[in-house]
């Protein structure tokens, strides 16, 4: 039963995640919080992109070991353990991505962040308890 409610939560909190950054990036900025060419075009100076890009790769590297895994009946402890170190990393990069590229002008960006970062470290406690 566990299996199944883990299952379920990470694919919940993924898809709400998603569901509510893809409704965010409709949102138009105003014109007096744009302060130069980059954030007129939406992009991030280069450096910054590909660490933040990197950054979300790693989440999503971590999340499809336990989506992969995510439709087992019965987990053994080699899984256990997989879900252990894909939460523990999830929460880690998410932290990182919080405090590193925090956007406090975009409210659902860090609602979802921190829910994100919530969410893997619970995933990586149920692990632990029965790893």
């Amino acid at each position: 039963m566990h299996k199944i409610l883990i299952a379920l939560f990470i694919f919940l909190t993924v898809g709400s995640f998603q569901y509510k950054m893809a409704q965010g990036s409709e949102n138009n900025v105003p014109s007096e919080q744009i302060k130069g060419a980059d954030e007129l075009t939406g992009e991030e100076p280069e450096k910054e992109k590909s660490e933040l890009a990197r950054m979300m790769e790693d989440i999503d590297k971590n999340y499809k070991i336990v989506e992969e895994i995510s439709g087992y009946y019965k987990y053994k402890k080699k899984q256990w353990k997989q879900i252990l170190e894909a939460g523990e990393n999830i929460a880690k990069v998410t932290k990182k991505v919080r405090i590193k590229y925090a956007k406090p002008d975009d409210f659902k960006y860090e609602e979802q962040m921190k829910i994100m970062q919530v969410e893997a470290e619970k995933m990586a406690e149920i692990a632990k308890k029965r790893g």
